[in-house]
Formats: structure tokens, sequence, C-alpha cells
């Protein structure tokens, strides 16, 4: 999530990029547990990987957070560690890691939080929809959880008592993703009952 009040490098260069997010890929720690599949890498793998990508990553803020911004490097490493390495072929990485579809139930699964003092709340600084159980690094365990203002974002706030039943993947697609990609909601319409 997009801030320039961070000391989170990631989080400062996402802000260079949008105001409203920035996608970091498929992290299969909090997706799958298991290997997808028996296949081995292949050497072509992060070159096909890279071609494919780049007709893509501009469309869903999947952008470098190494300080160059672009396309592949940074992308290559997330694929390597989480798609290569555990069966995937680089197109059946991109299936998996670009599937906005609100079909899955995906739930949020994964957040990285710094307390803020002054707010008495938690800043999500990282995000992550999937399968499993909740874990979240950084911040304090009974204080609220807030989703940060940026120049063209309104902040939102969360009692910890219900953020996975209130921050639904569902709501963030509509009030994060699609205000800043609405090609996104075109693709993955959310259900009616939203």
């Amino acid at each position: 999530m997009p801030t320039q009040r961070t000391t989170n490098n990631d989080v400062y260069m996402c802000a260079m990029f949008s105001d409203y997010f920035c996608y970091l890929g498929l992290n299969g720690n909090f997706f799958y547990k298991v290997l997808q599949g028996r296949r081995r890498p292949k050497e072509t793998d992060m070159d096909e990987f890279t071609t494919q990508l780049r007709e893509v990553y501009t469309r869903v803020n999947w952008f470098a957070l190494d300080g160059i911004g672009g396309c592949c490097k940074y992308q290559s490493q997330w694929f390597k560690k989480y798609g290569s390495e555990r069966g995937l072929a680089p197109d059946e990485y991109l299936l998996l890691s670009l599937d906005f579809d609100s079909k899955d139930n995906k739930m949020v699964n994964y957040i990285v939080a710094k307390y803020n003092k002054q707010l008495c709340t938690n800043e999500i600084q990282k995000i992550g929809f999937g399968q499993g159980g909740m874990k979240v690094h950084g911040g304090r365990l009974t204080a609220n959880f807030t989703i940060p203002p940026s120049h063209r974002r309104p902040a939102y706030a969360f009692s910890y008592h219900n953020l996975v039943e209130k921050l639904t993947f569902d709501w963030f697609k509509l009030n994060i993703l699609c205000k800043c990609r609405p090609k996104i909601c075109e693709d993955y319409p959310v259900p009616i009952n939203q």
C-alpha cells in the first residue's frame, strides 16, 4: 500500500508508481503449501516468464520495487522462488498471479503492518489474499488496522475484531484495485451483493 511516510523500502517505492497499490506477485507461502506439479524448472523459464510478463505488468501495477521500477528482474525473483521452484511453468504462475476472480473465496491472509503511535493504529503496508490462516507481521496485536491515505485515496479503518470479515477481497478489489485499474473489475466483476 503506497505511502511516503514509511521506512519500508517496498512501500516507499510503490508510492513512486501508484497512489493506490503495487502488486508484488503470487507469494506461494501464503497461497499454496505443496508443490503444484512434478515439473522441473527449465533453462528457458526465466526468458519465457519475462516475455509474457512484459505484456501485462503495467496493467496490474506489477512494478519492480527495487528502485528501477520497470520489468522484470524483481518480478522474476518472485517467479523463481514461488513458481518455478514449486513446479509451475511461467504461464501457470502468471495465470495464478493474475487471477482476480472473486469465485475462489479469497480471504485476507497476510498483512505487514507498522504501529502508528500518534494514531494508535496498525498501518497496513502489505496485504495478501488467498486461502489459509491469517499471518500478521508487525503492528500491535490488539490495535485496529488502517489502510493509510495516499494523494488520491482516503484512509480506511478496520477493527481488529472483524478484520477478516470486513477487509474482504471483493471490498479490496472495488475500493483499491479497480479505482486505479478499472479493467480488473471489467474482466473480473464483483458479485452484485457486495
